[in-house]
This record gives structure tokens, C-alpha cells and sequence, in this order.
């Protein structure tokens, strides 16, 4: 089940153990102190959600959060992550799905990680980047259009 989330803890918490159990690697060391110091609870990231410019809807399986996705005001997607125990699941494909078929843009961006870089090639997004690098964070810019 989907379901908007109203406590952006809860949402992070599973960004930041997603991240530490499946992608830290890709990152320095720099990177992922970044990671978790700076771009997960970035100010941003908050004032956006509290003043609902930031959605985050939830995944759930039995009750328990296995999935978030986040959607700005720009159609871009700042986070997409499954729990390492709910991956290659569909859950991923469930929650872009949802925001892309209720959402009314026809384009949207993502900063993709190596690892992730696959599964949105596989759903439809095009990468629009060679792998770029900030702060130690390695990622690969990607773009969806909706097809008429």
C-alpha cells in the first residue's frame, strides 16, 4: 500500500539505512559523511517538505515503511529507496509508477546512483550525464518524459 508520509523522520530513516546497507559504497569516505551529515537533513530538504513543496509517499508492507519516494514541485525526485530486504520486490517500479501517474507533469528528473542507474534505465529514464561528483557523492543525472 501507498500512502503520503506525514513524518519526515520516518522517511529518513530509511533513506539513511537503505544508504548505508546498500549504496555507501560508491561514495568516499567525504561522500558519505556528506551523505549523512549534510544532504539528508539539509535544511532544504525540510522547509520543503514542511511547506509541502517536498511530497514523500510510502510504501508499506504490514504496516512497515519499505519504500519512499519524494517528488518536488519541479517533478524531480530527490530520493528513492527500498529497504534491503524488499529489493528487486517491484516496490521501486510500484512507487515511481504512483507518482508518475498522478502526478500532471510529463517530464521528471533524478539524481541516480550508481547503483540504481539500471532500474530507471529499465523503467524509462534516459541518463542526461556521465557520472558527475559533489561533495564525494557520485551520481548519474536521469530524465523521464511520458510518452503521448
Amino acid at each position: 500500500m501507498i500512502r503520503r508520509i506525514n513524518i519526515l523522520a520516518d522517511a529518513l530513516e530509511l533513506v539513511k539505512n537503505t544508504y548505508l546497507s546498500v549504496i555507501k559504497n560508491e561514495d568516499s569516505l567525504e561522500g558519505r559523511e556528506y551523505f549523512l551529515n549534510n544532504y539528508l537533513f539539509d535544511d532544504e530538504t525540510i522547509l520543503s517538505f514542511n511547506e509541502g513543496k517536498m511530497k514523500i509517499f510510502g510504501y508499506y508492507a504490514s504496516n512497515d515503511l519499505v519504500g519512499i519516494i519524494s517528488i518536488d514541485d519541479n517533478y524531480y525526485i530527490k530520493f528513492l529507496f527500498v529497504d534491503k530486504n524488499y529489493l528487486k520486490c517491484g516496490i521501486g517500479k510500484k512507487l515511481l509508477d504512483y507518482i508518475i501517474n498522478n502526478t500532471e507533469s510529463n517530464t521528471f528528473t533524478c539524481d541516480s546512483s550508481i547503483y540504481a542507474k539500471n532500474f530507471y534505465l529499465k523503467y524509462g529514464f534516459v541518463q542526461i550525464s556521465d557520472i558527475c561528483e559533489s561533495h564525494g557523492m557520485k551520481y548519474i543525472k536521469m530524465e523521464y518524459k511520458k510518452s503521448c
